[in-house]
């Protein structure tokens, strides 16, 4: 109306298709017969189709209400604005201002749509009059849809291409496209559906869409939820209907992937996770994916969630259908939303909650639709209902003491003060009152459960972080106190590559060298870090000092629990004040210095003296460095030996071997206390792995620790489904038709 209403547009490329009279529907409904064209037996009439629709939407409720109930065309361009015009011809509410700036009014006193009222702008002078003379378009028989069901959206999308040129198809009218076809191919008794079938069938409404890589992940979720058998993809539709706008909100075709890799028990979740997405904030119109944990959760957990939602759903039928479409479509996408976020964050990894805890955070987050529903938690009524699961319990809350009666209140009534007028002396005071207190004298003292919380979950708070921390001190422990300064090694730089070498014949286990991380800290529960060293903690029900346990015994006692750390390596050295100042080099062949695969004592007298001369820069603080010599040691798999090894024949020099191992030491963290009389002790055993030399070492050889092959994992093979056959034959086909291009050219 801003811009003015043009008779001109509306009277463009107008096509309509006649409504088949009510006898011929009759006549030509039901199965099919041998030579015979009928309607499908689930074929409404438009006027049927239109009221449903509408009937969900409180702007578009009253468009074909009486007397504009009779429909005889159906349009095949133009809907958005019959629609319209029909608000407009009913009085629909639409409570709509006026424009100002245009001197346009729309509603009347009552809030409902005024044709005069818009008539008598000049913006909106053509639209009476459009309507008073009607709307030019070209009439189709009725007996086209007998004769070719799909030539109806056919025309109609030719008639809205120039309108949609710069819009791509969206998920949910791909959804919609894919959903009508499927239905008309299982007409019959047919249960299987060929999704290259369907694709070339729609090609002409889907434009572009056709051809993308996940059109398949569409067509995959609409066969694998009932499309035309159930209402699951109904529900979803009819919610994406009303509450989803496309201009604003969208899923990638992708956002089906990992709702099609869930369980297929779980049906009412997928739903529930799709409505998640759209709730979504978007960004440049399209909502984020559905996390790809979707489709890693197993049955066993999933179950919660979609129990939940079939009660509502299912059990609760019989009281949403008491509420308007609207409120139903509504309340229903509110409790799958929120079951679906409740159940996921319930799920985080992080958490590890039990199953009790899930069920909690679940009927936690729905309960208060259930009052929505006009079904009380403290009434037991909903127990009652069909199909429910026995843990959809909801807890009754504490509930509010009753509003107690208003107490008397007392009166402030100050007094009046006098005077003796002969002296002016004062010959009364004034009542002091007290600070009025609250007076709650039906309010009870409130028991807090803390014995049950200390005995149960309370016992498990802080276990992770507690742990962690020891392994922490103890690892500070190692960096502190063993000395290995004293050890005979030495640690080189050269060409880029850290390594340590003896500095003097060693015998086995001479040396010993724990992995220390002064500089990060830090133990992690997970690590992809390639050389990642592995420390075994328990925690020992009977504690020293409780019993005095003895230290030989420590390894048979009594496990309360376990847990698994990782240590990254850490190595940061510091650089040379002048660039010009050559460090040591082992790998030169001078007389003086000796190769460090070389057993000759010449490389630790040089190594010392080239030490001393170079300056090094130890940066604002001495904290930037970290050099514990475990983490320098050279690791290698059999094969790179074997190759460094040939290259070390190849240049003269002695080939190296693994001459080392992580063996474990035991290394124990006790809290000992004592308080009333009783033993608060706790302890904490470790197992860390040194590195030791498991062969006498020559003096110059270089220590290698032997690592092994990263495992290749090799994948499960997967079951071939119909999309696998559908790629390959699509890759077949694109083949085939570039050879017969290609041959045709060269012709």
């Amino acid at each position: 109306m801003p811009a003015g209403f043009l008779k001109e547009e509306i009277y463009h490329v107008g096509v309509a298709v006649q409504e088949p009279p009510p006898e011929e529907l009759i006549r030509r409904s039901g199965p099919p017969e041998m030579g015979v064209l009928k309607f499908p037996a689930d074929r409404k009439s438009s006027l049927s189709y239109n009221v449903d629709m509408c009937s969900k939407d409180d702007l578009l409720k009253s468009c074909f209400d009486a007397p504009f109930d009779r429909v005889e065309q159906t349009w095949l361009s133009h809907n958005h604005m019959m629609l319209v015009i029909r608000a407009f011809l009913t009085g629909a509410e639409w409570n709509m201002p006026p424009d100002t700036d245009k001197n346009i009014t729309f509603c009347d006193g009552d809030g409902k749509l005024s044709l005069s009222a818009v008539a008598a702008s000049p913006n909106g002078k053509e639209m009476k009059e459009a309507i008073e003379e009607g709307f030019p378009c070209e009439m189709l028989s009725w007996k086209m849809d007998l004769e070719e069901p799909l030539a109806a959206s056919v025309i109609s999308q030719a008639l809205n291409e120039p309108q949609s040129m710069s819009m791509r198809t969206t998920e949910l009218t791909a959804i919609s496209v894919l959903k009508g076809e499927i239905m008309f191919q299982m007409a019959g008794v047919s249960q299987t559906v060929a999704f290259q079938t369907v694709r070339d069938r729609v090609r002409h409404q889907l434009a572009n869409a056709a051809d993308d890589a996940d059109l398949p992940e569409l067509f995959d979720f609409l066969i694998s939820n009932g499309v035309g058998k159930n209402t699951y993809i109904d529900q979803l539709l009819e919610w994406t209907g009303r509450y989803v706008d496309s201009k604003r909100r969208q899923l990638r075709f992708t956002a089906w992937c990992p709702v099609n890799k869930m369980c297929p028990e779980a049906v009412w979740a997928r739903m529930a996770v799709l409505k998640r997405a759209y709730r979504k904030q978007p960004q440049n119109t399209y909502c984020p994916c559905p996390e790809s944990a979707w489709g890693e959760f197993s049955w066993d957990a999933l179950q919660l969630l979609e129990d939940l939602l079939r009660f509502f759903h299912v059990s609760c039928l019989a009281h949403l259908n008491k509420l308007g479409d609207m409120s139903r479509i509504m309340l229903l996408g509110n409790i799958d939303i929120a079951a679906a976020d409740a159940f996921f964050v319930a799920k985080a990894p992080k958490l590890r909650l039990s199953t009790e805890k899930i069920q909690k955070a679940l009927l936690d987050a729905t309960r208060k639709f259930m009052e929505q529903m006009g079904l009380r938690i403290g009434n037991s009524q909903y127990l009652d209902l069909p199909d429910r699961s026995l843990w959809i319990v909801f807890p009754i809350e504490a509930g509010t003491a009753a509003t107690p009666k208003e107490a008397e209140v007392e009166l402030i009534a100050p007094r009046v003060l006098t005077f003796s007028e002969r002296t002016g002396r004062q010959l009364n005071d004034q009542e002091e009152y007290a600070k009025v207190k609250d007076r709650r004298t039906d309010a009870k003292p409130l028991k807090m459960p803390w014995r049950e919380w200390q005995e149960g979950m309370g016992l498990e708070l802080g276990q992770p972080e507690a742990d962690i921390a020891s392994a922490v001190a103890v690892l500070h422990c190692l960096h502190a106190k063993v000395r290995q300064c004293g050890m005979p090694i030495d640690v080189w730089k050269h060409d880029g590559a850290i390594y340590v070498t003896a500095t003097r014949a060693a015998e086995q286990n001479a040396i010993m060298l724990p992995p220390c991380v002064p500089k990060q800290s830090k133990v992690l529960d997970k690590s992809e870090h390639p050389w990642k060293i592995r420390i075994h903690m328990k925690v020992l029900a009977k504690s020293v000092g409780d019993g005095a346990l003895a230290d030989e015994k420590i390894q048979d006692a009594k496990i309360e629990r376990e847990s698994i750390f990782f240590v990254n390596p850490e190595f940061t050295e510091p650089k040379p004040s002048d660039p010009t100042t050559t460090v040591a080099k082992p790998s030169d062949p001078t007389p003086a210095v000796a190769k460090p695969s070389d057993p000759t004592p010449a490389v630790a007298a040089a190594g010392q003296s080239n030490a001393a001369e170079t300056e090094w820069s130890w940066g604002p603080t001495m904290g930037s460095q970290t050099m514990h010599p475990f983490w320098a040691v050279r690791r290698m798999t059999e094969q790179q030996l074997r190759k460094h090894n040939a290259k070390s024949l190849a240049e003269g020099r002695v080939p190296s071997r693994f001459n080392c191992k992580l063996v474990p030491q035991n290394m124990t963290m006790v809290t000992v206390g004592v308080a009333h009389g009783n033993a608060l002790n706790c302890t904490r055993s470790f197992d860390v792995p040194f590195l030791c030399n498991n062969e006498e070492l020559l003096d110059g050889e270089e220590l290698l620790l032997r690592v092994e092959e990263k495992k290749i994992q090799v994948a499960q093979k997967n079951k071939r489904t119909w999309k696998d056959a559908q790629a390959e034959q699509d890759t077949m086909k694109n083949k085939a038709s570039k050879k017969i291009t290609t041959k045709k050219e060269d012709q």
